[in-house]
């Protein structure tokens, strides 16, 4: 049976009060990383190359609280391998939280977190797509943040 998720205030795009930096590893010109903080799926953001692992990192500056990531508008191949990472610190040896997304369809894939938030300051998307036809990784809107699973589902 599937469960109804509403996924709402999207620390992604920054919220009132809430500092963001946003760092991907490679740029595409005209494709930047901030094109994930949109709604338009349109607007993505592009790497240069797919042979090495892609990485988005995000700083909030403070702990910020997420019970749901999910990306739509991707290029993944299907032997894509995407996970979502959160840490205390820059430092992505052994980070403190990881997730591997998993597809909704063949556009949009999600990670949902648990009945616990996880609440750190540094988050990372992290793509390993070498085998990807197009050369490069591309993504659309990003989300995260909290999820309402309603009690009648």
């Amino acid at each position: 049976m599937a469960i109804c998720k509403f996924l709402h205030d999207n620390l992604w795009k920054g919220i009132e009060g809430v500092d963001l930096t946003m760092t991907a590893l490679t740029e595409a010109t005209n494709f930047p990383v901030t094109n994930t903080q949109r709604r338009i799926p349109g607007r993505r953001w592009r790497s240069t190359n797919c042979v090495d692992d892609q990485t988005i990192v995000v700083n909030f500056y403070a702990e910020v609280s997420a019970e749901a990531f999910c990306l739509r508008g991707n290029n993944f191949s299907a032997d894509a391998v995407v996970t979502i990472q959160a840490n205390t610190e820059d430092v992505w040896l052994t980070p403190a939280f990881e997730a591997l997304l998993s597809p909704i369809n063949d556009r949009i894939m999600a990670a949902f977190f648990g009945d616990d938030p996880v609440v750190y300051q540094y988050w990372r998307l992290l793509i390993s797509d070498v085998g990807n036809p197009d050369g490069y990784i591309e993504v659309g809107p990003i989300f995260l943040g909290p999820a309402f699973t309603p009690a009648e589902n």
